[in-house]
């Protein structure tokens, strides 16, 4: 499980991102302006901080398509950030496991990988053309 969320990690960025892409990224403005807009009158009106805020709210605006999201966009979105959450989670408590298991081992050697497990491990057999 920690080789696959490792692998999904390290995986290539976009290179020519297309409509999808564009897409969510629109969708994640989207979410700050409507989180904006809702702390907006807790800012005090007036307050540098609030008039900031104000400004950023209209050039955002401006650019952004008038109506609300569709629910499956809405949904999509909080299920990917929920994933993430998951697997960052995930990710820690196995790395945490991984280091108390280290410092049971040897109370005396700093927590972290241990050297045998930075390398690779040798191949059981050769490989054809080897």
């Amino acid at each position: 499980m920690l080789a696959a969320l490792s692998q999904q990690r390290n995986m290539p960025q976009v290179s020519a991102p297309g409509p999808g892409n564009q897409a969510d990224a629109m969708m994640k403005v989207k979410s700050g302006v409507d989180l904006i807009t809702q702390a907006l009158p807790s800012l005090g009106a007036g307050t540098p901080l609030y008039n900031a805020a104000l400004k950023a709210l209209r050039d955002l605006s401006k650019h952004l398509a008038q109506g609300g999201p569709t629910a499956g966009v809405q949904q999509t979105q909080l299920q990917d950030l929920l994933r993430g959450t998951l697997q960052r989670a995930l990710f820690a408590k196995i790395m945490g496991q991984r280091a108390a298991q280290g410092q049971e081992q040897n109370p005396n050697q700093p927590a972290g990988p241990s050297p045998q497990m930075a390398q690779a491990p040798m191949p059981s057999m050769a490989l054809p053309g080897a």
